[in-house]
């Protein structure tokens, strides 16, 4: 048991203050916040009278951003399911999204192709359920997505070039590695051990070039990994091994692009997170969990599992609820005889990634190329 003078030393760590800003509440009433590193805020009021009650929430609320956006849920997954009893409403027309898709940086003009006036199957329901069956604030979503995707090119990425793909992964330590028990894609990934500054003094990239990255390696999984909108392998497992963590770590550009990297992905890629294991947790991480849990909807509550042991039992034997022992890899206990960063799914984006920078080269592929017959 954790005494309360400790959780009480850990919040006056995590609420160090940086800057003071003020901010406006519901009630219409003023504050000021203290923005840490992370630039979330940890409120107080401009008036004396503000409850403490209230002032703990409000950093329990702070302190949950950070850690539910490390665990790649995002302060804006809404993790909610219509009822299977009721049958979703059919998709409004395809003209409303038709003209979604056309913004300020698009040529209004340029023809689309028909199959660019329909939703793939299934992606409608996913909109859906994010949205508690709302239609309304799913054609909204929906609509935001079609125009995030327009405005940052989504819809080409994969077949853009790359050049700084391999000193992203070797600073970035990040893989996908075969599947679950019901095929659902698993990806591995480690915060503690991003090395921005090597990323930047090495190759001039910034975290807006390690973001292009994320969304591409997002977008790989959802059109080549497992192209699927429905059933168990539209969502995926994913394994966060928190390995190195540091206290000071919460309130660094890590962290920044963490929490950029949820919160796109929770916006325009919902119902996507299947189950979350977090392990190797540092002791600190636990405490700040004990008190961010109970402000977790509980339906994204029920996908995360910390594994508070370090051991490779421990961990594998908490993995094998969603994937078998052989797709496990060695390192975190099971006896998949492939290593971690040689699966199949990463000898194949490597490989879309030599094709597309190889084409800017100049250099020619066969007839019979499977990516540029490829029909993602």
């Amino acid at each position: 048991m954790i005494s309360t003078w400790i959780r009480k030393i850990l919040s006056i760590l995590l609420t160090n203050m940086i800057s003071i800003t003020t901010f406006p509440m519901s009630t219409g009433r003023e504050c000021k916040a203290l923005r840490l590193g992370t630039k979330a805020p940890v409120f107080f009021s401009s008036r004396d009278d503000e409850d403490d009650n209230d002032r703990r929430r409000n950093r329990s609320l702070s302190l949950k951003s950070i850690v539910v956006s490390l665990l790649r849920g995002g302060h804006y997954d809404v993790a909610n399911h219509y009822s299977e009893m009721i049958p979703p409403p059919p998709p409004p027309p395809s003209q409303f999204f038709h003209n979604a898709q056309n913004c300020h940086q698009c040529d209004v003009n340029a023809p689309r192709s028909p199959s660019n006036l329909y939703l793939p199957s299934g992606m409608w329901e996913r909109y859906l359920r994010a949205t508690k069956n709302n239609q309304r604030e799913a054609q909204q979503r929906l609509t935001d997505t079609l125009q995030w995707r327009a405005q940052e090119g989504m819809d080409d990425i994969l077949n853009n070039p790359h050049p700084s793909f391999y000193i992203i992964k070797k600073y970035y330590p990040h893989a996908f590695h075969l599947h679950g028990y019901n095929g659902e894609p698993v990806y591995y990934e480690c915060p503690a051990k991003i090395n921005l500054d090597a990323l930047k003094n090495e190759a001039g990239l910034s975290i807006d070039h390690m973001l292009r990255h994320y969304a591409l390696v997002t977008e790989f999984m959802w059109k080549y990994v497992s192209p699927h909108e429905n059933g168990p392998r539209s969502k995926g497992i994913t394994v966060i091994d928190l390995e190195g963590m540091r206290l000071r770590d919460f309130a660094g550009d890590v962290i920044s692009f963490v929490k950029q990297a949820a919160k796109f992905t929770s916006l325009y890629y919902p119902e996507r997170s299947g189950n979350i294991f977090i392990v190797n947790p540092p002791s600190f991480f636990r405490v700040i969990w004990s008190v961010v849990q109970p402000l977790i909807d509980p339906v994204t509550l029920e996908k995360i599992r910390v594994v508070k042991s370090s051991d490779r039992d421990s961990i594998r034997n908490s993995l094998m609820e969603r994937i078998p022992m052989e797709n496990i890899p060695a390192r975190y206990g099971g006896s998949s005889y492939i290593a971690l960063g040689y699966s199949p799914e990463e000898r194949l984006l490597k490989d879309l990634m030599d094709h597309n920078n190889n084409h800017v080269k100049g250099m020619q592929t066969s007839s019979g190329c499977y990516f540029c017959n490829s029909s993602h």
